[in-house]
C-alpha cells in the first residue's frame, strides 16, 4: 500500500524541479532511508554542495532518468544492501 503523501506526489502533474530525499525515495520506490545510503556509495547526488547533515536535493529530471536505467538499478539494489549488512554489523553512518 502507497501512503497518501507518497500517492499525491506522484499523482502530480508535473513534479518540481526539485526533489528532496523523501520524494526521491518515492520515484525510486524505496525508503527515505536508502536513498542516503546511495548517496553515500556515490550512486546519487545531491545538488550544490551541502554540508553533510544539510538538506539535500536532486533533480528530478536526472532520478527520473536513474529509475529507467537498469543497470543502475541493479548497482543500487546492490549497494544498498551492502549497506544495510555493514550498519547490522555495526559499521556505517546515516549521515551523509
Amino acid at each position: 500500500m502507497i501512503p497518501d503523501k507518497a500517492a499525491m506526489f506522484l499523482n502530480l502533474r508535473r513534479l518540481p524541479a526539485l526533489l528532496d530525499v523523501y520524494q526521491t525515495a518515492v520515484l525510486l520506490g524505496r525508503h527515505p532511508k536508502c536513498v542516503i545510503a546511495l548517496v553515500s556509495a556515490g550512486l546519487l547526488k545531491p545538488l550544490g554542495s551541502p554540508a553533510k547533515n544539510g538538506q539535500k536535493f536532486f533533480a528530478s529530471t536526472a532520478i527520473l532518468e536513474l529509475a529507467e536505467n537498469d543497470e543502475w538499478l541493479h548497482q543500487a539494489s546492490r549497494a544498498i544492501a551492502k549497506y544495510w549488512k555493514n550498519r547490522k554489523s555495526g559499521g556505517g553512518d546515516l549521515t551523509v
